[in-house]
């Protein structure tokens, strides 16, 4: 019997949720979000504050979105710094308490560490990279295999398993264009690193928001390419990921794409999750949300929903990143699309199942220790 077979339905829910874990102390409400919620991982940000989920306009200095703060930690106090190695007990803590849980069902860490000021594993003892466009600088795609070979034994250090790298977003600014077919090559040998390092790669953001400068954090991108456009520029090193078996997961963006789906946005539509990318590019493996918490998706759908909308279209987990109330709400709106149908009991067990079978793929299991069946 196969361990999804074995699963309650809050169980299944649960696995689909990549939730926040800010800072480097693990609270009560950490604990009830393994034990009693089941989640299937934590997005890991160490130097974070406590309390996160605000998106201030830039320009505006209006405030976009702002989650509560019922989280249990004080508002405005910075987390205490640690060492790499004192941060690994933390999350060791967290992993030994799912592997309590009676099926023992390890937790993925993700996080980004795309160099430069994106360094959630910026521990004073791990060595910081450039950017993947300072890699490109060089002229020489063999340094974004060691690189990335290097970011992720690194992280695999300190219990790091999964990050959301590369960025295969093709920039068509003229000032700096990339062409695909460098963006590709450089994506392949960034995806041999990370898989020669055990991490699980995330190829983002899928379709490709290369051609938008406005940021999601705060509003909804649109790119305004025609299909054939996309397919041989923005698609392109996807397809190649995809035909070389090189990446493990993809992360789609929250932007909207006329030629493709002029009603919604990439995160929850079926048209481009399923249609496009399950079916006419034929990708088998994981598909994640972005943050779900950002105020383009939050303002439009509202995050709860637009977490059961993200899997209705296709995706399998959720990146929903706030600690309070918004765990409970999103957890009772996939139950809802459950039970209306909108998300059919075998598309739930295939999400599941190719989660867990990520997870096994990647050694989680073996490295956490847990008690586990075999899949079949």
């Amino acid at each position: 019997v196969h361990i999804v077979e074995k699963m309650t339905l809050d169980q299944k829910v649960g696995a689909m949720l990549t939730l926040g874990f800010p800072g480097t102390v693990a609270t009560a409400r950490t604990f009830d979000l393994i034990e009693k919620y089941h989640c299937g991982g934590f997005r890991l940000t160490p130097h974070g504050r406590s309390s996160s989920g605000v998106y201030i306009d830039p320009k505006t200095g209006e405030t976009v979105v702002e989650i509560k703060n019922d989280n249990g930690n004080k508002k405005g106090i910075p987390s205490p710094h640690c060492t790499a190695g004192e941060y690994k007990k933390v999350r060791e803590s967290l992993q030994k308490a799912a592997g309590k849980r009676p099926l023992g069902i390890p937790l993925h860490f993700s996080s980004d560490q795309e160099g430069g000021e994106s360094a959630n594993c910026g521990f004073s003892e791990v060595w910081q990279f450039p950017r993947s466009m300072g890699i490109r600088a060089t002229g020489d795609s063999g340094y974004a295999y060691e690189v990335s070979k290097a970011v992720g034994m690194q992280c695999r250090a300190v219990g790091f398993n999964c990050l959301h790298s590369p960025n295969v977003d093709v920039n068509t600014d003229p000032r700096n264009p990339d062409e695909a077919e460098t963006v590709a090559r450089y994506a392949v040998q960034s995806c041999r690193g990370f898989k020669d390092a055990g991490i699980i790669a995330t190829a983002k953001h899928f379709p490709g928001r290369g051609d938008s400068p406005v940021d999601a954090h705060f509003e909804i991108p649109v790119v305004r390419a025609d299909k054939e456009t996309l397919w041989n520029r923005e698609l392109l090193p996807y397809r190649r990921l995809i035909e070389e078996d090189l990446i493990p997961c993809i992360m789609i963006a929250h932007t909207v794409y006329p030629a493709l789906d002029p009603d919604n946005i990439a995160t929850v539509s079926k048209k481009i999750i399923t249609g496009l990318l399950r079916e006419e590019m034929g990708f088998q493996g994981v598909i994640t949300t972005d943050s779900m918490t950002m105020g383009g998706i939050a303002t439009r759908y509202g995050v709860d929903q637009a977490c059961a909308m993200a899997l209705e279209a296709g995706a399998d987990l959720v990146l929903m990143k706030a600690q309070g109330n918004l765990v409970e709400k999103t957890i009772a709106a996939i139950k809802d699309y459950i039970r209306q149908g909108r998300i059919s009991m075998e598309d739930l067990d295939n999400k599941v199942y190719r989660i867990l079978a990520l997870k096994y793929e990647y050694g989680l299991f073996y490295s956490s220790g847990q008690n586990y069946e075999e899949p079949e």
